[in-house]
């Protein structure tokens, strides 16, 4: 079942800010505004030239086949992904006529394990299968057709480069369908970004501010399993274990461990404070003690425990659980607006803390201080500050998105836009809350305008 959350949490957080960091979590608190759902389900599940594959039909048709197969890997809620499906759903329709090709694509967010499993760790990536000139086509990886931008004034780009590819099966058939007319013609469905289903709207409330954690926290619970084999992917442990490819080590393994101890400090919930807490407690045992992080133990540590109250199971999908999200990118964006209005107000965590400490009392359960939860002292002790600054927290941030968000080029825009300074970042104190929280809601709505 979905997770329920006690709605002091949220209320305590919002009630005990000052007056401008009010405003800006009513922001966040309200109903969502356009452009925070993206995705939620397969770009061409309607498609007649594109075959939406899974890991088995993949294994069915593509390998076993003797004609060749070009396939877009892509996630179905990444935003450049969607923007590219009416691309790939264009170029594939011209090619519908010729026997020489078939068109594929494959939702990595919905087989994940299987796309890292053939090292596809950013979205679109286009592959090619079953080429006479290139041995390496005929295996589970393929060969790289086209990586980097993508948008429709490339369109002519890719088709070169298709057709370079197909050069070596021989000369196209006569029937090839026709190319659609020109700039000038009307628009049909191929030109049109793929539809995204839109967020629920409802009043701000503490109960939608329930909602709102609710959905920051599926979030977090899918990148903690989805993101973490997109950055074993993207940073491979040196040297590499062919035996576990999806290990966690280095760079990647740091960022995880960042990333969890800012979270077990920042999240609203004292109970998802703890679980996370012990979330990191396990990532950062392996850090201290081989340097790698096995996806094996990973995935147990995740399989045993929810966060808060959701469960592992939204690790593999989310989407039956959303309260007021769509999709992904939505509870993700959710998460950082809340993360960065905590950092703002220390004061505000302190009281949900409290309250909620009073409650485990009650209840006749004690909170663990020698286990495997990383309290205050334990931070302390593992040189971890017991309060991030809302510098500490969009910098956290910006690890997250550059070693665990599949959308490449959404990563690189966003890594871009704090690197550059853009919205007057490097002005801002540290300590600097408000501005903090008011900066990501810049960089969001530069995103979703």
């Amino acid at each position: 079942s979905a997770a329920v959350c006690d709605p002091r949490r949220m209320t305590l957080l919002a009630a005990s800010m000052p007056i401008p960091l009010r405003s800006a979590a009513a922001l966040l608190f309200a109903a969502a505004g356009p452009g925070l759902a993206l995705g939620g389900k397969p770009l061409f599940a309607d498609s007649a030239d594109v075959v939406e594959l899974t890991p088995g039909r993949f294994n069915a048709t593509v390998l076993s086949s003797k004609e060749a197969w070009l396939v877009d890997y892509y996630a179905d809620w990444c935003p450049h992904c969607q923007n590219f499906a009416p691309v790939w759903q264009h170029v594939a329709s011209q090619y519908s006529g010729d026997s020489r090709v078939t068109f594929g694509a494959m939702d990595c967010a919905l087989y994940m394990d299987f796309c890292a499993g053939i090292k596809v760790g950013a979205y679109p990536t286009m592959r090619a299968y079953n080429l006479p000139d290139a041995p390496d086509s005929a295996g589970e990886a393929g060969v790289a057709l086209h990586e980097g931008d993508y948008n429709l004034d490339e369109e002519q780009e890719l088709k070169g480069l298709i057709d370079a590819k197909l050069a070596a099966l021989g000369p196209a058939p006569l029937t090839l369908a026709p190319t659609p007319a020109g700039p000038g013609a009307p628009a049909t469905s191929w030109l049109l970004p793929a539809p995204a289903p839109a967020p629920k709207e409802i009043s701000a409330t503490s109960d939608s501010a329930v909602f709102r954690l609710i959905d920051a926290e599926l979030a977090l619970v899918y990148a903690l399993r989805q993101g973490t084999a997109t950055a074993a992917v993207r940073r491979p442990v040196e040297p590499p274990d062919p035996s576990d490819p999806l290990a966690l080590g280095g760079e990647a393994l740091a960022g995880l461990v960042a990333w969890l101890d800012l979270v077990s400090r920042l999240l609203p919930s004292s109970r998802g404070r703890r679980d996370v807490a012990e979330l990191a407690a396990v990532a950062r045992s392996a850090q201290q003690g081989s340097g790698v992080l096995p996806r094996a133990a990973w995935l147990l540590a995740l399989d045993e425990r929810k966060v808060d109250l959701v469960g592992p199971q939204a690790g593999q999908d989310p989407t039956p659980y959303w309260r007021l999200c769509a999709t992904y990118t939505c509870g993700l964006w959710t998460l950082f607006h809340i993360l960065t209005v905590a950092a703002a107000d220390p004061i505000s965590r302190r009281l949900a803390a409290a309250a909620e400490d009073d409650g485990v009392a009650r209840d006749g359960r004690r909170l663990r201080e020698d286990g495997p939860v990383v309290r205050q002292r334990g931070l302390e002790e593992a040189g971890v500050s017991a309060s991030p600054t809302p510098g500490e927290t969009l910098q956290r941030i910006r690890g997250f998105v550059e070693n665990f968000f599949g959308c490449e080029e959404c990563s690189k825009h966003f890594v871009a836009t704090y690197d550059s300074c853009q919205f007057g970042r490097c002005a801002l104190e540290a300590t600097d809350g408000q501005g903090s929280a008011l900066w990501l809601w810049q960089g969001h709505n530069n995103v979703t305008a």
